[in-house]
């Protein structure tokens, strides 16, 4: 089966599916919270595995490694685009 990106739907469900997806989170019946919670000691143990910064200091330095992650996953998915186009 030929994997499918939001360009190959009809915008029209794209954008319903976002809007229910959004709805469903914000009403709190989903349980990611453990997930997330999670992810985010991974990363902060990441960037401080010797536990020797402040608090502060550590969740500093975790956004911004999460933001760099992020930043890496979208760096690649548009790789990825430009070399379909």
């Amino acid at each position: 089966m030929p994997r499918h990106n939001d360009t190959d739907k009809n915008p029209e469900r794209v954008r319903l599916g976002r809007l229910g997806a959004l709805v469903l989170h914000a009403s709190g019946k989903t349980n990611t919270r453990p997930a997330t919670d999670a992810w985010r000691a991974k990363i902060a143990a990441e960037v401080d595995p010797d536990g020797s910064l402040t608090a502060a200091e550590r969740e500093r330095r975790a956004q911004y490694a999460l933001r760099a992650r992020m930043t890496r996953l979208a760096m690649r998915r548009w790789d990825r685009a430009k070399d379909r186009a």
